[in-house]
């Protein structure tokens, strides 16, 4: 059933291309509530054995999730990156305007900027 899905494509498309693939034949959970058991289940697995192979288990899991709620992984993942990146540069302008240096600040001083830049963005 997969002989159809090319191998060379990026890794979260070639992942929702197989989904759909094993859907077309049934193989399938029935609902996003049988989707996001399995997330769970991946996620407690890699929570046991910090692998890469469970680490891909997760993101095959989470994109078999988001092709359930009918959306396109690659962007959401795109856009949680931009998001990252905005509040990091803004946790670092607030750090500055405190007049202090936010690399060199401690990391749960560094979240507490993250979380105040995470607050002003939404």
């Amino acid at each position: 059933i997969f002989h159809e899905v090319p191998e060379g494509l990026p890794a979260l498309l070639y992942a929702r291309k197989v989904q759909q693939r094993a859907r077309s034949v049934g193989f399938e959970y029935p609902d996003l509530a049988g989707a996001v058991a399995d997330l769970d289940d991946e996620i407690r697995e890699l929570k046991e054995d910090y692998s890469g192979h469970e680490l891909g288990d997760v993101l095959f899991a989470a994109v078999n999730v988001a092709r359930k709620l009918d959306i396109d992984p690659e962007l959401e993942l795109r856009a949680a990156a931009k998001r990252f990146r905005a509040r990091v540069e803004a946790a670092e302008a607030l750090a500055a305007a405190n007049g202090e240096d936010w690399t060199t600040l401690p990391l749960d001083e560094q979240d507490a900027y993250y979380d105040k830049a995470k607050e002003t963005a939404e």
